[in-house]
C-alpha cells in the first residue's frame, strides 16, 4: 500500500523498525487525539476565524468550492495515518512546484488540496492567463516553471490542430490575449500538472489527497509533529506526520494553526519603515479584494442573458458597474480609459473581449473551436471582502456575496455595457459553465490576492517595498542585493484595494530577489512557508503573489525542506550557517532555479549556474551590474 511506502520509507527521528514502534505510534496517536479533543473543548482555545471553528458538534470548516459550512468529527481517530519526509498542505501553484521539487530530489511526500483540481490559479481559481514578466520566455522563472509553459503548448500541438500558418512555434498563444504571452483553458493546465506529477505518483514517492483541508495542527515544542486534515466530501479526516511540513494555502491556515506569528492586511508605516504603508496603526482587516472568475463565449448571435442574481442594482452602483475604468500608473498618478468590448480603448493595450482571452478560434483550425473564448477577471468583479477576519457562517456569506456580485457583472455586460451597435449590452456573451467544473459556472475557488504572511524575525527581514521599488531607487537597475537569495521576481506593485481607503501607490519595481528570510518562520523548526503566507508585507505581497513568483517560492520552500532533511537541520539554522546557504543556493541553480537576475540567460544556457553565484563572491562585478547603464531604459 501507498501509506505503507511512505511510512517505510520515510526518516523518522528515534525510530527503528519493529513491532514494537507500532504499538508506540498508536499509543502517541490515541493520546494526540485526546489532546486535540480536549483542545477543541477549552472555551479559551484560540480559534482562528477562517481556519476552523470548535462546536458541540465537532469543528466547522468552510468548503470554498462547495461554498458551505463542513463539520467534521474531531473527536475520533483518524480514518487513517500517512508518514512522509514532506507534508505540502495546499496543492497550488506553490504547493505544486513544492512537491516537485521534493519529489525529485528522492523526498517521500503527501501533497494535499482543498478543490478537486491541482494547480491553484492556473486551474480552480480560473486565473489560466497567467500575470508573469517580460521576460519569462528567457530568465524570468524557474527552468520547471518554463517546461510547464511548454508543456501546455505541446498539449495544443497534440490534442487540437492548428490553423494553417500558425507555425505552433516557441511563441504559441492559444488566445492571442494582451494581458499574457501564454493563455490557456483551466482544464489544460490542470492535464499538464497532472502529467508532471504522475510519475511521482507511480513510483509511490507521492501521496495526493483532494478535498482535503487543514484542521489542526500538533506541535511538540518548537516542532510541528503531525497535522490532521479534514476529508471535506466524508467529514472525517487523515492525519499526516512528517519531518518538515510546507504550508501552501492559499489563506495560509497552517500558520494559526501551528501557532506560528503571523501578519494580516496592512502593516503601519512606523513598523516597516515603508514609505507607501498606512500611516499610524496597522489595519489587520485592510485585505486586497479577492475575485470570482468566470469564462464566457463570443457566440456572435442569440440571446444567453443569466437572470438578475441578488443584490443586483446595490451591486451595480456600489461596485460601479461603469464602463470608465480607473487605475493607476506607474508613479500612482490617476489615468481615466474606457471599457470597450471589441476594440481598443484609449491608455488599453487592447480591447476588453481580448484581454484575458484563452482560446482565439483563428488560431486553430476550422471547426475546432467554433467561438472565442475569455475569461472575465477585471476591476468589475472584484469583491472587497475578508476570507479571514470571521466566522465560518460569515465567510460562506462573503463567498456568496461575491458569487452574485459576478454574476452581477456579467449580467450588466450582457444588458447594459453601451455596444457598438449605439445600443447596450452583448446578449450573444455566453457564460461557459461547464469550462470550469462547477455548477454555477464560477471558479470552483476564489482568485485570492492576499494570505495571511508569517511574521519576520525583525522587521527588516521582511520583503519591503524600498526594496524592489524603482521609483525609491532611481540609480539602480535592480532591488536590493540579498545574499542569501532564493529567487528573483519581477511585477509592477499591484494592491487591488479592499474595504479599506489605500492611497495609491507607485507601481513600478525593479526586478528583484527573494531572500531566504521569507521562507523562515518563528516558534518553529519545521514549518516552511510555500507560497502567499511567505514574509512579505501588504505592499510587496502585491507583487509576488504572481504565477512565476509564487512558483519560485514553492520551488525554493520544497528545495530548502529537501536540504534540511538530508542534513537534519532546521531552516533557521540553515539561515544562520553561510556554507550551507551556498549549497542550497547552489542546489537550486542545478534545479534551474535562477536567483540573480540576468534578462537573456536562460536557465538551459552554458555557464548558467557559474554566472548565477558570480556576483554572490565579487562585490566588483554586484555593484557593476547594479548601475543603470547609460540611455538604457528602465525595464
Amino acid at each position: 500500500m501507498l501509506g505503507d511506502q511512505l511510512e517505510t520509507r520515510g526518516w523518522k527521528r528515534g525510530h527503528s523498525e519493529g513491532s514494537e514502534i507500532a504499538v508506540l505510534a498508536k499509543r502517541r496517536a490515541c493520546i494526540a487525539a485526546f489532546a486535540g479533543l480536549a483542545a477543541l473543548c477549552a472555551p479559551d482555545r484560540p480559534w482562528h476565524p477562517g481556519v476552523g471553528e470548535a462546536c458541540a458538534e465537532g469543528v466547522a470548516l468552510v468548503d470554498f468550492q462547495e461554498t458551505r459550512v463542513v463539520r467534521v468529527e474531531a473527536a475520533a481517530a483518524p480514518r487513517e495515518v500517512l508518514r512522509a519526509d514532506v507534508a505540502v498542505i495546499g496543492g497550488g501553484v506553490g504547493g505544486i512546484a513544492a512537491a516537485l521539487a521534493a519529489c525529485e530530489a528522492g523526498r517521500t511526500v503527501v501533497l494535499a488540496e482543498e478543490p478537486d483540481w491541482l494547480g491553484g490559479q492556473f486551474t480552480a481559481q480560473g486565473m489560466s492567463v497567467p500575470d508573469e514578466n517580460q521576460f519569462i520566455e528567457r530568465g524570468g522563472g524557474t527552468l520547471r516553471y518554463q517546461a510547464f509553459r511548454r508543456r501546455i503548448r505541446d498539449w495544443y500541438r497534440r490534442h487540437r490542430r492548428l490553423a494553417a500558418g500558425t507555425g505552433g512555434g516557441e511563441g504559441l498563444n492559444p488566445g492571442n490575449c494582451w494581458a499574457s504571452r501564454l493563455c490557456c483553458e483551466p482544464h489544460v493546465a490542470l492535464a499538464v500538472i497532472e502529467e508532471m506529477i504522475a510519475p511521482h505518483r507511480d513510483a509511490g514517492r507521492l501521496r495526493l489527497l483532494l478535498r482535503h483541508k487543514a484542521l489542526r495542527a500538533y506541535r511538540e515544542g518548537e516542532r510541528v509533529a503531525l497535522v490532521d486534515l479534514a476529508d471535506l466530501n466524508r467529514g472525517d479526516f487523515r492525519r499526516v506526520e512528517a519531518e518538515l511540513f510546507l504550508d501552501a494555502t492559499e489563506l495560509g491556515d497552517l500558520l494559526p494553526l501551528a501557532g506560528v506569528p503571523h501578519v494580516t492586511g496592512a502593516e503601519s508605516r512606523e513598523e516597516t519603515l515603508e514609505p507607501h504603508a498606512l500611516p499610524g496603526d496597522a489595519d489587520p482587516g485592510c485585505m486586497q479584494s479577492f475575485t470570482y472568475t468566470f469564462i464566457v463565449e463570443n457566440t456572435g448571435a442569440g440571446e444567453h442573458v443569466i437572470p438578475r442574481p441578488p443584490d443586483y442594482e446595490l451591486n451595480r452602483e456600489r461596485q460601479p458597474f461603469s464602463p470608465r475604468v480607473v487605475y493607476y500608473d506607474d508613479e500612482g498618478e490617476e489615468v481615466e480609459s474606457e471599457l470597450l468590448m471589441f476594440r481598443k480603448a484609449e491608455n488599453q493595450q487592447g480591447s476588453f473581449w481580448r484581454y484575458r482571452r484563452i482560446v482565439d478560434r483563428g488560431v486553430f483550425a476550422p471547426g475546432v473551436y467554433p467561438n472565442d473564448l475569455a475569461i472575465v477577471n477585471w476591476p468589475g468583479n472584484d469583491y472587497r471582502g475578508d476570507l479571514i477576519g470571521g466566522t465560518p457562517d460569515e465567510i460562506v456569506g462573503e463567498l456568496r456575496a461575491a458569487k452574485n456580485l459576478s454574476l452581477g457583472f456579467l449580467h450588466w455586460l450582457q444588458t447594459e455595457l453601451p455596444n457598438d451597435n449605439g445600443s447596450r449590452g452583448y446578449p450573444a456573451l455566453r457564460l461557459r459553465k461547464n469550462l470550469l467544473g462547477s455548477r454555477d459556472g464560477l471558479a470552483k475557488y476564489p482568485y485570492v490576492r492576499e494570505s495571511r504572511r508569517r511574521r519576520p524575525r525583525r522587521p527588516r527581514r521582511a520583503l519591503r517595498e524600498q526594496d524592489i521599488s524603482a521609483s525609491l531607487n532611481r540609480e539602480r537597475f535592480g532591488g536590493k542585493f540579498f545574499s542569501n537569495s532564493i529567487g528573483i521576481a519581477y511585477y509592477p506593485m499591484d494592491v487591488h484595494p479592499g474595504d479599506c481607503e489605500e492611497q495609491p501607490l507607485p507601481r513600478e519595481t525593479w526586478p528583484f530577489q527573494l531572500p531566504l528570510d521569507i521562507l523562515v518562520p518563528l516558534e518553529v523548526t519545521n514549518l516552511i512557508p510555500a507560497g502567499k503566507c511567505a514574509g512579505t508585507t501588504h505592499i510587496t505581497g502585491s507583487c509576488t503573489r504572481l504565477h512565476p513568483v509564487e512558483w519560485a517560492i514553492g520551488e525554493a520552500a520544497g528545495t530548502l525542506a529537501s536540504l534540511c532533511f538530508e542534513g537534519r537541520i532546521s531552516p533557521a539554522a540553515l539561515r544562520s550557517d553561510v556554507r550551507k546557504v551556498r549549497e542550497l543556493q547552489r542546489r537550486l541553480l542545478a534545479g534551474g532555479a535562477p536567483i540573480y537576475w540576468y534578462t537573456n540567460l536562460r536557465p538551459t544556457d552554458p555557464g548558467f549556474a557559474e554566472a548565477q553565484m558570480a556576483p554572490f563572491f565579487s562585490d566588483s562585478l554586484r555593484q557593476l551590474r547594479a548601475r543603470k547603464p547609460t540611455g538604457i531604459p528602465s525595464p
